[in-house]
């Protein structure tokens, strides 16, 4: 079995729609679950994320197999290991569709679309979710020392070449900072 490693998210959902839906996908979505109020803390742990995400793919599709698991750049990691936006994908064989989860601000919605996914993570059960572990890792691994601007942000990818570091941090441009 592979390792699994957490790794730099620096893509937004649009590129992530773009890259892994056929032609005219977009059009073709639709509400897979109700979107709402998730009853947490607008700012989520990867478990927290993972756990309201989960449940709602299973609801929406038996098989369903997450794909993509992330923050987005504009809600990094902060100490404590939360973010205020998680980006989970799922897909589904026997749907022959894919079931993209937003968990934003206390607000989680779902919306599934025809298309086939990413490479599928496995031995998702198997992980931690411990997302301000991560983030100290991140520091110490020089996250501290990058100055204004940095922002440390979390994504799951399925590896395929052995052990390689999975945390990063990356410099927001002075022009994309806000």
């Amino acid at each position: 079995m592979k390792p699994w490693t957490f790794s730099a998210a620096t893509f937004t959902v649009a590129a992530l729609a773009l890259l892994l839906f056929p032609a005219g996908a977009v059009g073709q979505r639709k509400l897979s679950c109700t979107a709402g109020k998730t009853g947490k803390a607008s700012a989520l742990t990867a478990r927290e994320a993972w756990e309201l995400a989960s449940a709602r793919a299973r609801a929406w599709q038996a098989d369903a197999i997450p794909f993509q698991f992330t923050t987005i750049s504009v809600a990094p990691l902060d100490a404590e290991g939360r973010s205020t936006e998680w980006e989970i994908s799922f897909s589904s064989g026997k749907a022959k569709a894919v079931d993209m989860i937003s968990v934003s601000d206390d607000q989680i919605r779902c919306y599934a679309m025809p298309g086939s996914g990413g490479r599928a993570l496995k031995a998702v059960d198997q992980i931690t979710f411990d997302s301000k572990k991560l983030y100290e890792t991140a520091q110490k691994a020089g996250g501290d020392k990058l100055g204004p601007g940095a922002k440390i942000m979390a994504g799951l990818e399925q590896e395929t070449s052995g052990p390689r570091p999975g945390i990063s941090a990356t410099k927001t441009p002075r022009a994309a900072r806000s």
